[in-house]
């Protein structure tokens, strides 16, 4: 999981000192993301630990969204389109927590089809399942609050069928 490490000069040390015997607090620090969401399947799948079978159910969707982050890729590019998933395809935990936030079963059916709004509602999911710091939530919510006042304030250069991926949205912010 760590041998990525062994070839960057900066941490090569690191990796050889805590190669045979790695703590959890190294494992954690320098873990590549998508070998996170092995290891939370792994251990899910090897302990049946109850508090990680919704994480290692869910994981993944957020690692959709990462890497595009990471690599670029525009997350607004196709999000109004709503027929890029079958509706087995979508995550039923995802769609209860939804549910749970007041958003009605036609319009959730609706917009949980497309990919990057699927994803994105999954890492809200999985950030409230993770993240125990009230403090922390509200400020990550603050953000993305400050995200959706200068869309609105951008309108304009949106297309038009944003305005209900926009709203969706809003209402899963005004409600999480």
């Amino acid at each position: 999981m760590l041998k990525h490490l062994k070839y960057d000069s900066y941490r090569c040390l690191d990796y050889e000192k805590y190669e045979t015997n790695t703590p959890i607090w190294f494992l954690i620090e320098y873990i590549q993301f998508g070998d996170l969401c092995c290891f939370i399947e792994f251990f899910y799948d090897r302990y049946h630990i109850e508090e990680y079978k919704e994480l290692c159910k869910t994981v993944r969707f957020v690692k959709n969204i990462r890497n595009k982050a990471a690599h670029n890729t525009p997350i607004l590019n196709n999000i109004v389109l709503t027929t890029q998933m079958a509706g087995k395809d979508k995550s039923v935990l995802i769609t209860q927590f939804v549910k749970r936030l007041g958003i009605s079963k036609n319009r959730l059916n609706k917009r949980l089809r497309n990919y990057n709004i699927h994803d994105m509602v999954a890492m809200l999911f999985v950030y409230d399942k993770i993240v125990m710091s009230p403090n922390m939530r509200k400020y990550r919510v603050q953000e993305f609050n400050q995200f959706m006042i200068r869309a609105k304030r951008n309108s304009d250069i949106y297309d038009e069928r944003f305005v209900s991926v926009y709203n969706f949205f809003n209402d899963i912010l005004d409600n999480y």
